[in-house]
């Protein structure tokens, strides 16, 4: 069993290509606020913990729950076997995420690195096929329009806290929050991510159904202007996505 105590060190920090500030995993391994232990059982992933941390006393079925998900992302994308390895780094708060990667959320993934960041703990489990989504496809497909890129991550994982996407699609619709695609295609980054996130993922999640992995990986590298399926608008698509919708049911959704 390849576990093992890491030392501490500050390093300082890079930029991945979209601007953001992007952790090494050098950086990461040494940060002086954080005393690692390191698993690397498994074949693909490395997991960095705390001692004595929620997810020390539960590594062996974590590992185990991971690897199953890092597999579910592989078959999502299609592809037999992510051939590089992913090193997880888990927290068991918001605050100590900001202290390992200078802000506060749930978990991050820093594709150039193969790197994703989580939080496990009594009270919240963050480790998703989310992130682990976005460093596989960024480095197998390469990094496409954030909107794209976020909406297959959900689509990914099938689901929106906890609410099927097409149900959820539907409540917000009748809840009058709806926003168009176009707006989240060019202002995502502007709209609020309680609505972008799910309705990007089902829309998404439609497209991958009708018109199959080939025309997501096409939209995927070429972009909104040059790579919607079957010489459609991104208006006749939408158009499409609704109407299915419209025949979703749901029921006890608050939201």
């Amino acid at each position: 069993m390849a576990i093992k105590l890491i030392g501490v060190l500050i390093l300082s920090i890079s930029f991945s290509a979209s601007g953001q500030i992007e952790k090494s995993l050098k950086e990461l391994r040494e940060n002086a606020h954080f005393a690692w232990i390191e698993d690397s059982v498994s074949a693909q992933l490395t997991i960095y913990f705390e001692r004595d941390s929620y997810l020390s006393q539960r590594i062996g079925r974590v590992r185990k729950r991971i690897d199953l998900e890092i597999d579910s992302v592989s078959r999502f994308m299609k592809i037999p076997f992510y051939n590089k390895r992913i090193h997880l780094f888990v927290v068991e708060s918001r605050a100590y995420m900001e202290k390992l990667i200078g802000r506060e959320t749930n978990g991050v993934a820093f594709y150039k690195e193969n790197v994703v960041t989580g939080i496990a703990s009594a009270n919240l489990w963050s480790i998703t096929r989310h992130e682990f989504f976005h460093t596989m496809a960024m480095n197998e497909w390469g990094v496409p329009e954030t909107w794209i890129n976020e909406g297959m991550a959900v689509a990914c994982d099938n689901k929106w806290h906890g609410f099927d996407l097409f149900q959820l699609t539907h409540y917000l619709i009748d809840q009058n929050r709806y926003v168009p695609l176009r707006s989240l295609a060019k202002r995502f980054r502007r709209i609020d991510d309680r609505l972008s996130y799910p309705l990007l993922g089902s829309f998404f999640k439609f497209l991958n159904q009708k018109y199959g992995h080939a025309a997501v990986l096409d939209l995927w590298k070429k972009g909104l202007k040059r790579g919607l399926p079957a010489n459609l608008t991104l208006t006749q698509l939408e158009r499409e996505w609704l109407n299915q919708i419209q025949q979703v049911t749901y029921n006890s959704i608050d939201y």
